[in-house]
């Protein structure tokens, strides 16, 4: 089986036969540019949508996403902390 893996720099491309450490780096390097790419693409579709939300920092809307983004971030620092306490009282 070949796979075709792009460098570093992605001007040039190798072909490894399946089998042997080349091909293990090879893809491992293949994944690790996907998963780049990925969160590259999800950055700017976020960036994208938050535009559209907040058209203006001082808004309506911005304030309310502020407003709900930090309850929501609250929320899960309690949450963490209420099963630190049980974890606590129940191997106690």
């Amino acid at each position: 089986m070949l796979h075709l893996a792009t460098t570093t720099r992605g001007t040039a491309t190798e072909r490894h036969a399946g089998g042997g450490s080349s091909s293990a780096s090879a893809l491992a390097k293949k994944k690790k540019n996907k998963r780049a790419a990925s969160a590259k693409e999800f950055r700017r579709q976020l960036l994208f949508l938050l535009r559209i939300v907040i058209p203006n920092p001082f808004c309506r809307g911005a304030r309310l996403f502020a407003a709900q983004f930090c309850l929501l971030v609250m929320r899960t620092l309690v949450t963490l902390r209420c099963s630190k306490l049980c974890v606590y009282f129940l191997t106690r």
